[in-house]
């Protein structure tokens, strides 16, 4: 499964796209996909407060943990854990 930045078409799959720069650095990336984020799904990319939409079903996530190389956890949206 392949991921791709929302509005960045010509950029390589799994690339992060900064929508705007916040001093914490947190959530500023949006990503898509077919389907909802595997496990550890962009993992080294994505940091906490980043959205992903999954294109086939319509739901959004949004990145609750990142390690920052290897582990990601994502939330759908409306999900109370």
């Amino acid at each position: 499964m392949s991921y791709m930045p929302a509005g960045a078409p010509n950029t390589m799959p799994g690339s992060r796209q900064r929508m705007s720069a916040k001093s914490t650095g947190a959530g500023v990336g949006d990503f898509t996909g077919a389907g909802a984020p595997a496990a550890n799904a962009l993992a080294g990319t994505c940091a906490v407060g980043d959205r992903y939409t999954d294109l086939t079903g319509g739901q959004l996530y949004i990145c609750t943990a990142t390690n920052g190389t290897s582990t990601a956890t994502w939330v759908k949206v409306g999900t109370q854990v």
